[in-house]
């Protein structure tokens, strides 16, 4: 099988919303399983390790319905994965 053939059905399960993918700080696409109940949500991610955790920042939320009444834009969407170092790897360091 084809690295290409693996992409495109990585890119399949991103639009099932079986998987999750999120650009690394080094602009890398990295694909994910996240085991949360499939609802809206978001991360802090590791930049050592890769450990990730789904987060919960209302603000977020708040943000983008504010954004989309101001402009009058409709079915928005937006994305934010929060990168750091853990604190398992800060302890290593």
């Amino acid at each position: 099988m084809g690295l290409a053939t693996v992409y495109r059905q990585l890119e399949n399960l991103v639009d099932e919303g079986e998987v999750d993918s999120i650009l690394s700080p080094s602009g890398e696409k990295l694909f994910r399983h996240c085991g949360s109940d499939g609802g809206h949500h978001h991360h802090i991610i590791c930049k050592i390790c890769g450990a990730s955790r789904a987060i919960e920042v209302e603000e977020v939320e708040e943000m983008a319905e504010t954004a989309a009444q101001r402009y009058k834009y409709s079915e928005v969407s937006h994305s934010l994965e929060i990168f750091g170092i853990c604190e398992s790897c800060a302890r290593k360091e």
